[in-house]
């Protein structure tokens, strides 16, 4: 499927066939959950990525290449690499340029902006108007930690917007559908559950947690006097999810500066 053979290379090779590196020729090839690529994979596509060129099977030539490549992984390539697990050599190939996306749990900000696309992506699909989401059900879906991440969300909403009876998705459409981080993944379908009293153990947890972070950014502005790049570097965070939990907190950095510790 990479490289590509040549007529006769294998039983059943009847034809010549290129590859995904050789049709990528002169464009991007998009190498997506390249951590789960099995260690001799990983040889072969580092003398790729160092050499330019390849030599599909059953070939007698190398055949130049000009092909940028982007990698995707869920996993830290570093650490994995650190563990044996992944190919020193080949993650420093890749990693020339990096670009990290924090999980959706660290960007609650993106929760609204992410669930009208994907609502009006399946009214487009299902044929149906693009459902809303109403207040109470984005606070539901901003407190839940998605352990799933973005894939998780959408699956969530594809249902709620299937089962729901109006318009909007309320509360209790999405509620159900929030399994707890950890649950145990059965076939079963779990029964419906009535939305969260106000006293229940899930929002006690959530105001404690809240009320952790609003202590912990206040300290860190307090020693950074406002400074956030260097509040976020002591939270170990990146300065956009400290942006958007100043936001939800309603927190300004400007309010901090001549403080001191």
């Amino acid at each position: 499927e990479l490289f590509g053979h040549e007529k006769g290379a294998f039983s059943g090779a009847d034809r010549r066939k290129e590859g995904q590196f050789l049709l990528a020729q002169g464009g991007t090839l998009f190498l997506d959950e390249i951590g789960n690529l099995p260690l001799g994979l990983q040889s072969k596509l580092l003398r790729v990525l160092q050499e330019r060129e390849l030599r599909p099977l059953g070939s007698s030539r190398d055949v130049p290449l000009d092909v940028r490549f982007v990698a995707a992984s869920n996993l830290d390539l570093e650490a994995e690499a650190a563990a044996g697990r992944f190919r020193q050599d080949l993650y420093f190939r890749l990693a020339e340029f990096r670009i990290e996306v924090p999980p959706l749990r660290e960007r609650a900000e993106d929760l609204a902006y992410l669930a009208q696309r994907f609502l009006a992506e399946d009214g487009v699909e299902l044929r149906r108007p693009a459902r809303a989401v109403s207040p109470e059900a984005l606070r539901l879906l901003e407190a839940h930690p998605w352990p799933g991440n973005v894939r998780e969300l959408r699956n969530v909403l594809r249902q709620a917007a299937l089962a729901a009876q109006g318009g909007t998705l309320e509360a209790g459409d999405v509620a159900p559908l929030l399994k707890p981080a950890g649950a145990a993944r059965t076939g079963a379908v779990r029964p419906a559950e009535p939305p969260e009293a106000e006293g229940s153990l899930r929002a006690a947890g959530q105001a404690g947690m809240a009320r952790a972070e609003r202590a912990a950014i206040d300290r860190a502005l307090r020693l950074s006097r406002g400074n956030i790049l260097q509040a976020a570097r002591a939270l170990e965070t990146d300065n956009k999810t400290l942006h958007g939990r100043l936001k939800r907190y309603g927190i300004r950095a400007r309010d901090y500066e001549g403080e001191g510790a």
